[in-house]
């Protein structure tokens, strides 16, 4: 299943994020509590925000958030980020470990067709999208910049800044964050089988961390299926399948949700036997105490990791060779 739509991708990337959980986490038994209350701080309105002028979320990129608005009308993305910074311009500052942290967001955004798919396997079914405006996304988002648009976005912001544009769009009143009943059981194929049902916790937890780069894959279906069938077998927690700011990466957690003490020759194991099967992938693989939990509000979240071991894993994918 799959298909093209026209629109929007907006990344919205927590500047600095990374060395803020790193601090948070050393500031004793409140660590977890301080960095899950600046996330929740941090990302409740800009969520509201984004279903409220019709977006929705594609995926959780660490503590980054990256939403696509459908259409070729710019003024609802437009709308969601004025909120959203007008909500950082009211946050207060937080102290950590003497010193002051004061939360920002960059923001990027591509415009064009973005190409979707929905593939089905044995062990849990992932989504994804990808295309030219996401490859763009990930080129622009390296630079690092506080705001900036790929020269297609630019080029419709311009063109939707027609006064009869604006005057046609109405938010929407009312919008639900709730997934109904008929669709919660779907929902929960997306989850690793052998990790549904967990009860998961906000933690600091010894974790290893790979990423699996996955661009140069022939055919993407059988690489995907190796993944699954591999963190399978291997007690793996596939997080998400990104072609945002990292470009197309697996990335996989070692050692939680849930952990049978050998996190690290696991993870190697997965490692050795994936590049076996797909040669021209290149792995990264990181160990360490990581924040592990919930991002996100309520139905709209997903469980992940954050800190330097998640950041390093990332990294040394893109330094690795082929096989």
């Amino acid at each position: 299943m799959g298909g093209t739509l026209r629109g929007f991708v907006l990344l919205l990337d927590l500047v600095d994020f990374t060395h803020i959980v790193e601090k948070m986490q050393m500031s004793g038994l409140h660590g977890v509590d301080l960095v899950a209350k600046l996330l929740d701080d941090i990302q409740q309105i800009p969520i509201r925000s984004i279903y409220k002028h019709g977006g929705f979320i594609n995926l959780f990129v660490g503590d980054a958030i990256c939403c696509i608005f459908e259409g070729e009308d710019a003024l609802p993305m437009q709308k969601t980020i004025e909120e959203i910074r007008e909500h950082l311009a009211e946050l207060p500052s937080y102290e950590v470990n003497d010193s002051i942290i004061q939360p920002e967001m960059r923001e990027t955004i591509a415009f064009g067709d973005i190409e979707w798919g929905i593939m089905n396997t044995e062990y849990q079914s992932e989504y994804l999208f990808f295309g030219e405006p996401l490859a763009e996304l990930n080129t622009l988002s390296k630079k690092k910049l506080q705001y900036s648009a790929t020269p297609a976005a630019l080029r419709q912001i311009e063109l939707s800044a027609d006064i009869e544009c604006k005057s046609r769009y109405i938010p929407k009143q009312r919008f639900s964050l709730t997934l109904p009943d008929s669709l919660k059981e779907i929902r929960t194929q997306f989850n690793p089988i052998n990790h549904r049902g967990i009860s998961v916790d906000n933690e600091v937890r010894p974790i290893v961390a790979v990423f699996v780069d996955i661009h140069n894959a022939k055919h993407k279906s059988r690489c995907i299926l190796n993944l699954n069938r591999l963190a399978y077998e291997n007690e793996g927690f596939i997080n998400k399948i990104d072609y945002t700011d990292k470009g197309a990466q697996a990335v996989l957690i070692f050692g939680a949700p849930k952990s049978s003490g050998r996190s690290i020759s696991q993870a190697c194991e997965f490692s050795l036997s994936f590049l076996e099967s797909e040669k021209t992938m290149a792995i990264g693989i990181s160990s360490g105490y990581s924040y592990v939990g919930m991002v996100g509000i309520g139905e709209v979240s997903e469980y992940t990791a954050l800190g330097l071991t998640v950041n390093h894993a990332s990294f040394l994918s893109t330094q690795a060779k082929e096989g």
